[in-house]
């Protein structure tokens, strides 16, 4: 049985969540919480695998909502507008999503948090295969890059990617060959383009190729020190532990 947890207090939104995620995973039970004070006693009644967060409930801040939860539970938050989007991030959200809800994103949604929590079963998986929405047999992950710079557009193969670091409204590409190029994207765009089975984003402004990865060095704070086959180290947060298991897989 999979335990979902909506915090919303709009009716609407609660039914296309769990209208999406009892087709999606059978069986599933959905609850609700649309207080605090719901969400507390929620947590401290039921295991919860999966949550999903309006971010302007009450005036309650992303970061105490997100920490209520037991370490198993991923949290999907969403919102009317990318205010949170980094406190959300960072505090270990799966995902962040923006109202009103598109039924092909909040899918996308639904499946990296299974996969996050490892909570895919034989079962699990076919159910997700017979879903499909008009972008699913679409999806293509980027083999190159097009980097434009003064007088000529680069093309970067993503094979040669080791790295991603977030650099304001753009990414530094680090390659193989030690080379750092700069290509103006988002890191929430790129991630959508390069394949999860390859990739992770360990942090808001982080993203590594899994095979490069080399070392992880726990801390006592929960942090996680990764260290790359360069010998480049970046941290990954406490609240990310779960993407520990992704690595070590």
């Amino acid at each position: 049985m999979l335990n979902v947890l909506i915090v919303e207090s709009d009716p609407s939104v609660v039914t296309r969540i769990e209208t999406l995620i009892k087709q999606f995973s059978k069986p599933a039970k959905v609850f609700v919480a649309t207080t605090e004070a719901e969400l507390e006693n929620a947590i401290r009644l039921q295991n919860f695998q999966m949550a999903f967060l309006n971010t302007h409930l009450e005036n309650d801040c992303i970061v105490n909502m997100v920490r209520k939860f037991p370490y198993r539970c991923v949290p999907v938050v969403y919102s009317k507008d990318d205010s949170n989007a980094l406190a959300a991030f960072d505090v270990g959200a799966v995902d962040y999503f923006l109202l009103p809800i598109n039924p092909e994103r909040l899918l996308t949604s639904l499946k990296r948090a299974l996969t996050r929590h490892h909570l895919y079963s034989y079962d699990l998986i076919s159910e997700a295969n017979q879903i499909h929405t008009p972008m699913d047999k679409e999806i293509d992950f980027k083999q190159r890059l097009s980097v434009k710079e003064p007088g000529r557009i680069r093309f970067v193969n993503v094979n040669d990617i080791i790295m991603v670091k977030g650099a304001g409204n753009y990414v530094e590409l680090h390659t193989r060959d030690g080379k750092v190029i700069l290509y103006r994207e988002t890191m929430t765009m790129l991630e959508e383009q390069l394949d999860p089975k390859v990739f992770i984003r360990i942090h808001r402004s982080s993203i590594v190729r899994k095979s490069f990865v080399s070392e992880l060095r726990p801390s006592d704070s929960g942090e996680y020190t990764v260290v790359l086959e360069t010998g480049f180290e970046l941290k990954l947060p406490r609240r990310n532990k779960a993407k520990v298991l992704e690595l070590i897989e």
